[in-house]
């Protein structure tokens, strides 16, 4: 209790005394609860393990089933008998559509797989960054193979670029399609063959992914090294995009957060 002197006829006049302010933060208007770490997303409950799975049918799809090569006859010809025993305009246009669905795809995958990866493995691992790498060379390899199969479609009989297209043109891109389309799945065999590693002695990914990828790896290693046929990646990355996107969809050491030995 304090006192004040009355200005109008002197007297003391008590005044009660006020609390001292509080110190700490005024938390009587804010009632929310204190904010938490964000949440483990297992790959289930995740975009990026499901974009895998998108990428690889709508690769293989896209690859395998929407170009048939010209008759090597047609070949001998020369590229008038190339551009007339092109066919199926309309498949290899939505080939090149797919295709492009796959490469945004592989973009999300890329990026969950590699962060997954590296939330599992030393820090010092390089696994995540040649991951990284891998992945960033193939998205750009196939953007170029099915933009390639796009111009085709266009030049092709029909097609929305034929008038300013030549039949060499055409018969030229039809080459780089019958090619181009597979060697551009390079890059995700690189990564396949980081992922048997990560797999096998790291133990970041299901262990039977890793023979999965391990023996494609060494399929694709044996073609390319020994026989000079970089087209043989497009036949199993693909495969394996879908064999490890289910495996990370249904196996439960998958699901769990992540502990760093």
């Amino acid at each position: 209790m304090s006192s004040l002197g009355s200005l109008d006829t002197g007297r003391i006049v008590p005044v009660p005394a006020q609390p001292a302010p509080a110190t700490g933060p005024d938390t009587s208007l804010d009632s929310s609860p204190a904010p938490s770490a964000t949440a483990y997303a297992p790959p289930r409950r995740s975009a990026w393990a499901w974009s895998g799975l998108l990428a690889g049918v709508t690769g293989t799809v896209a690859t395998a089933f929407t170009f048939t090569d010209p008759p090597e006859s047609a070949v001998q010809g020369g590229p008038e008998a190339v551009y007339a025993a092109l066919e199926g305009r309309g498949l290899v246009q939505a080939g090149a559509s797919l295709g492009f669905v796959a490469v945004a795809a592989l973009v999300v995958f890329a990026a969950g797989l590699a962060r997954h990866v590296a939330a599992r493995v030393p820090v010092h691992s390089l696994v995540p960054a040649v991951l990284r790498t891998a992945f960033a060379g193939a998205v750009g390899a196939l953007i170029l193979a099915f933009s390639f199969k796009a111009m085709l479609a266009g030049g092709m009989p029909g097609g929305i670029d034929e008038s300013f297209t030549t039949k060499e043109d055409v018969a030229f891109l039809a080459l780089l399609v019958s090619q181009g389309q597979w060697v551009g799945w390079i890059g995700v065999a690189i990564a396949m063959g980081a992922s048997a590693y990560a797999a096998l002695r790291l133990g970041a990914l299901p262990r039977w992914t890793g023979v999965v990828a391990a023996v494609f790896s060494l399929f694709v290693a044996g073609f390319v090294l020994v026989l000079c046929l970089p087209y043989s990646a497009g036949i199993v990355a693909p495969v394996w995009l879908v064999v490890v996107s289910v495996a990370l969809l249904t196996s439960p050491k998958a699901q769990q957060p992540p502990v760093r030995g």
